[in-house]
């Protein structure tokens, strides 16, 4: 992803304070900033399009799919034939560059209608970074205990097995997700960038 390339979480924790208040927004970078914008605009127009409990499935599909992808890209960067991304080296960047990723998938477990998804990319990173952040509480449990979040109507008890056609539109979309994230290039289309085409 084109979009982490430059990024420095190191100069970002001295750059922006982080809040007291978790809920308080978070500057995020370029590359996490697309993927949340992006999002947004395929909830937008799903949200419109899909009955609720499709919608639900959809967006744990995806959710899913961001969970394993997004620290995925962050180590892939590293090892880049470019050369201009590596993982931040002080507490504080560490830090920074969990919170803004948390920030992100808090803000999308947030979108009314989803069903809110417990996210481990953050504990996936504190490994990678081999750091440990006194409160990591999980985030599909913070908001639920908060009351923020889902506020569309309660999920059924006994889930009800959707139409036929909205059954084949969840497969395919899950058939799609696999072949996205077997060539690497599946965030692409949530982050908005053109796959990079190595040279022969």
């Amino acid at each position: 992803a084109p979009r982490i390339s430059g990024t420095d979480f190191d100069a970002r924790a001295k750059q922006f304070s982080e809040p007291d208040d978790p809920t308080t927004p978070v500057e995020c970078c370029k590359f996490i900033d697309n993927v949340m914008t992006n999002t947004k605009k395929m909830y937008q127009v799903l949200f419109v399009m899909l009955p609720s409990e499709l919608l639900r499935d959809v967006f744990s599909r995806i959710f899913a799919y961001l969970d394993h992808k997004v620290p995925s890209l962050f180590k892939a960067a590293v090892h880049s034939t470019d050369g201009n991304f590596a993982m931040p080296t002080t507490d504080e960047g560490k830090l920074r560059m969990i919170s803004e990723i948390e920030y992100m998938f808090r803000t999308l477990n947030s979108l009314k209608g989803v069903q809110p998804w417990t996210f481990m990319a953050m504990s996936v990173l504190e490994r990678e970074l081999e750091i440990t952040r006194e409160s990591s509480g999980n985030i599909s449990d913070e908001m639920s205990a908060t009351g923020e979040g889902n506020q569309a109507e309660p999920v059924e008890t006994q889930q009800s097995k959707p139409t036929d056609d909205a059954s084949e539109s969840a497969k395919s979309h899950a058939e799609e997700k696999k072949e996205d994230d077997s060539d690497g290039h599946g965030l692409d289309k949530i982050s908005g960038e053109s796959p990079q085409v190595k040279p022969t």
